[in-house]
Formats: C-alpha cells, structure tokens, sequence
C-alpha cells in the first residue's frame, strides 16, 4: 500500500485532472500526469482506478490495484516530487506477479518523464 502522503484522493480531482492533464500510454498501463501547484514541495501522489467494466469480480479488480500500487511504492525513491498522477490498468493483472509488473510500470513512469533514466 502506498504511503498516506502518496495518495491521491479521487473523490472531486479526477474531473480537475482530467483538464489540466496529458496522458501517457503504454500497452497494458495509462497515466494522466498533472503537475502540483506547489512540485518542489509537494509529494507525487498517485490514484489508480480499475472500472467495473474491466472485470466484475473485485477480488481481481482489487489485486490488480494492490500490485500497481507495490510497483510504485518500490519506485517512490526515484520518483521525481510534485507531480500528481491517476493509473488506468488496460488489462485485469490478477495472475501477475509483481516481479513482472515493476519493470513495466517503471517502463511508463519513465516515458512520462516521471523517473530519470541513469
């Protein structure tokens, strides 16, 4: 689970996100990233969302949310500050194991200018 100061609360901020924000794709992953109004201080907080309509069964919907949120918690350390981000999973990753989804979650993160490469 994320730390408490890296959560994005949902309720209200996807409609303002939504506006101000670019999307970034990948083939199973898509992030809208927004920029915080204050980034040097701020940390980056991420929400992810997994519809109904993916897979009606929430254990799975829930599993795919735990995972995503496991890759970014490893990731936290080099994740640049003040960005504010909201995942949508393309595919359900209930068989997934996490040693799988970090490398491509990562993969994302980098492309959208989040993670610097070394």
């Amino acid at each position: 689970m994320l730390p408490k100061k890296n959560r994005l609360n949902l309720t209200g901020t996807y409609t303002k996100l939504k506006q101000q924000a670019r999307r970034v794709s990948a083939p199973f992953v898509s992030l809208l990233v927004a920029r915080q109004p204050n980034p040097e201080v701020s940390e980056s907080t991420f929400g992810i969302i997994v519809p109904k309509k993916m897979d009606k069964r929430s254990t799975r919907r829930q599993r795919t949310k735990r995972l995503i949120s496991e890759a970014i918690r490893t990731l936290l350390p080099r994740i640049s500050k003040g960005y504010a981000v909201i995942v949508f999973p393309r595919t359900i990753l209930w068989k997934e194991e996490i040693t799988s989804v970090t490398p491509q979650v990562e993969d994302v993160l980098k492309k959208a200018g989040l993670i610097s490469e070394l």
